[in-house]
């Protein structure tokens, strides 16, 4: 199978690290984006709330450790990140139809949207409505039989397609997002792959 490259030109990948999982307690803290194909620009935000107090849940609290050091030194204030946010979006695709890919993109989704709430403003008009996600792809070829029910999960595909993590820490979303970027484009050429993963 030959991939038409401007089929996936205005898809980008996306990976948030927040204090929670509940879009309506939690906030986004880490956003990283990049194209699913080429060498385009990729955005990475660490964002701060000054005027009010983080809720966190255990976990999440946890993994925010791994990037720590990262936030301290680069976090902006979330209304200077949805600014550049925007920015990005603007002038990194051509597309008046944007799709944000991701592993289970529709929490990433929310709190996106989540931020844009906090500034009284929308996603940006280029950003489509509609997601391309990952899991769905897992979870649909496990049920036809291509991929074992181990591979659905985002450790697991990285696993069955023997991908390098880039960290020793999963959920950062750097790491995240370019280890999510390989598994689609396997799972793209999973004809051709057929149940040699390693190809």
């Amino acid at each position: 199978m030959i991939l038409n490259s401007r089929n996936l030109s205005n898809i980008c990948v996306v990976d948030v690290e927040t204090t929670g999982p509940d879009v309506f307690k939690h906030d986004v803290l880490y956003i990283y984006m990049a194209p699913l194909i080429g060498t385009g620009p990729e955005l990475e935000l660490y964002i701060k709330y000054e005027d009010k107090e983080l809720l966190w849940g255990s976990v999440a609290s946890r993994y925010s450790k791994s990037y720590k050091d990262s936030w301290d030194l680069n976090a902006v204030d979330y209304r200077r990140a949805w600014s550049k946010f925007v920015d990005f979006i603007d002038t990194s695709f051509e597309s008046s139809n944007m799709v944000f890919c991701g592993h289970n993109v529709g929490f990433d989704f929310s709190f996106l949207k989540k931020l844009a709430h906090l500034n009284n403003s929308e996603m940006p008009r280029k950003v489509s409505h509609r997601s391309l996600d990952v899991h769905s792809i897992l979870l649909y070829l496990n049920i036809k039989g291509i991929l074992p029910k181990s591979a659905v999960s985002s450790r697991g595909s990285i696993d069955y397609f023997k991908l390098n993590r880039h960290s020793k820490t999963r959920h950062d979303a750097k790491d995240d997002v370019y280890l999510t970027r390989e598994v689609l484009m396997k799972l793209l050429k999973i004809d051709e792959l057929a149940l040699n993963p390693s190809q």
